[in-house]
């Protein structure tokens, strides 16, 4: 996954997925990322090379608590939306 390099939206939505790849971090272009409707129990910090990140869909997955650092990355830019379960937090 780290080789496309140019990607700029990823849905891996609705894939019983328990873990992303650290590789994720190396999508320096991807702005959209969906990983709704898995089975995440935590966030590689590799997200947070993602500057360009403005969309990140999170729910539901069986997340607790999503890194403050990856809430901020995602809320900082503009019109960026970050989608959680109404029982996630960011810490």
């Amino acid at each position: 996954i780290g080789n496309l390099i140019n990607l700029e939206i990823l849905e891996l939505n609705d894939n019983s997925l328990t873990e992303i790849p650290i590789e994720i971090g190396q999508l320096p272009k991807l702005e959209r990322l969906d990983l709704g409707e898995n089975s995440l129990l935590a966030l590689p910090i590799e997200l947070l090379n993602l500057s360009n990140l403005n969309f990140l869909d999170l729910d539901p997955n069986p997340l607790t608590v999503v890194q403050a650092e990856i809430c901020n990355l995602v809320l900082q830019t503009n019109n960026g939306e970050l989608i959680l379960d109404s029982e996630d937090t960011c810490q």
